[in-house]
């Protein structure tokens, strides 16, 4: 793998021209699409350099959330083309949490109700981003209602199983009416199941490309929770995942914390045996970030950021997001 060195990548801030010579990695048979979340990017262009340097390569894809609403207007925000174009342009492709709530107002939040998103009362501004994502062509990843297995969320299981399916199922049919075919939708679950009816929840295989999954290793951030391997967290959960669709699995939000286990050997052994034990997945998003107390990122320790550097850099792991 050719390796590019931090100023390589800096001095490419200088223009989109130079950013665009910064290639995906491609190798013999690929199997699995890296994913990578950073904070600021790719909206701003410093952030999405800041990344590329910190693992030394182009994923295949970027993730990043926008939500439906802020404190200043309901339905604000709308699709940055100018951060869909730039990752294009770098060959990466983009994958959008789409999350129908304001974030900064709480769980409770009847106003995003599901029925009320299945009912239409967004139908501007959904078709607004419908119409903008068509026009604009290239493939695009949209998760919707991601985690919606849990209870953290408007959208969680203390909603009708049915107004989430009817919400989704709309969401899906105002974009294929728009002619928006180069959206791709993704399903994502929490990787503690839980109690819910995953089957209920579920929109219909017309309605969803990819199942996704986010698996988290909170380690003694969360002494309930504790140190837990990759395996230990999506080994027990796999088979019922999968067994839903005959869809590729993607992990659609993972990362580790430092304390009570060996973070470098959990991305290590994560990412080695990804494709012979869990061979649905087809894809693996790091979460770099800072959230509820836990460190996230890939360089909390020198010893973390070597280990991920190494995992992403196997042949198996350059595939692309398709």
């Amino acid at each position: 793998m050719q390796r590019m060195t931090r100023r390589q990548l800096t001095l490419a801030a200088a223009a989109l021209g130079t950013l665009s010579g910064v290639a995906p990695v491609r190798a013999a048979d690929p199997t699995v699409a890296v994913g990578f979340f950073f904070p600021g990017a790719p909206i701003h262009r410093p952030q999405l350099l800041e990344a590329l340097a910190l693992i030394d390569r182009s994923p295949a894809f970027f993730s990043w959330f926008i939500a439906w609403a802020n404190q200043l207007d309901v339905t604000a925000t709308l699709p940055d083309f100018a951060a869909l174009d730039l990752l294009a342009d770098l060959g990466i492709t983009p994958m959008v949490t789409w999350e129908p709530w304001d974030p900064l107002a709480g769980i409770d939040q009847p106003f995003f109700a599901p029925e009320r998103i299945a009912g239409g009362h967004f139908d501007d501004y959904v078709r607004y981003w419908a119409e903008n994502v068509a026009a604009w062509g290239k493939p695009i990843y949209l998760r919707v209602f991601h985690e919606l297995n849990g209870t953290w969320y408007p959208w969680g299981i203390h909603n009708d199983p049915k107004d989430i399916v009817d919400a989704w199922r709309y969401l899906h049919m105002r974009f294929r009416d728009a002619g928006a075919r180069n959206v791709r939708w993704v399903w994502c679950l929490d990787a503690t199941l839980g109690d819910a009816d995953l089957r209920a929840l579920y929109p219909g295989d017309a309605y969803v490309d990819w199942l996704g999954l986010d698996v988290y290793n909170w380690g003694e951030v969360r002494p309930d929770v504790g140190w837990r391997s990759f395996g230990e967290i999506v080994g027990p959960v796999y088979g019922e995942v999968v067994s839903i669709a005959d869809k590729p699995l993607m992990i659609a939000e993972t990362a580790s914390v430092e304390e009570g286990g060996d973070k470098a050997e959990w991305i290590t052994t994560a990412y080695a045996t990804l494709t012979e034990a869990f061979p649905k997945v087809a894809a693996i998003n790091w979460f770099n970030d800072v959230t509820n107390g836990a460190d996230w990122r890939v360089d909390t320790s020198a010893p973390s950021l070597e280990a991920f550097r190494a995992a992403i850099a196997a042949p198996d792991m350059q595939g692309p997001l398709t």
